[in-house]
């Protein structure tokens, strides 16, 4: 008699779950299948797919930097988040926030 499952073969790939590192060495594996110069950049959506939000993007920034001009740092600010939050990369609110942290002292922020 023979101990039970000793005739059966061992998979040849593990069931276990694969640790980090295995995923890590499996994804190094494929990536080095295929060529780098195989890699095409996906096409990215228009930031402003309408005119409405450009001209209002426009208006806003107008807004905030008369704000800043004359004193008014807080609404200045509120008006680049505003801002910031239909247009995530307009580079002209991080340079108001910026310039209103560092006006303010508050360099952590």
């Amino acid at each position: 008699a023979t101990p039970a499952g000793a005739g059966a073969q061992k998979p040849a790939v593990s069931t276990a779950p694969m640790n980090t590192a295995g995923r890590k060495a499996l994804a190094a594996a494929e990536m080095s299948s295929t060529s780098v110069s195989d890699w095409v950049r996906p096409q990215l959506p228009d930031i402003f797919p309408q005119p409405q939000v450009r001209q209002w993007v426009a208006n806003s920034l107008e807004v905030a930097r008369s704000l800043h001009q004359k004193g008014s740092v807080r609404q200045a600010c509120e008006a680049w988040k505003q801002i910031m939050a239909v247009c995530p990369g307009e580079k002209e609110c991080f340079l108001g926030l910026a310039d209103a942290a560092i006006s303010c002292g508050k360099y952590e922020e």
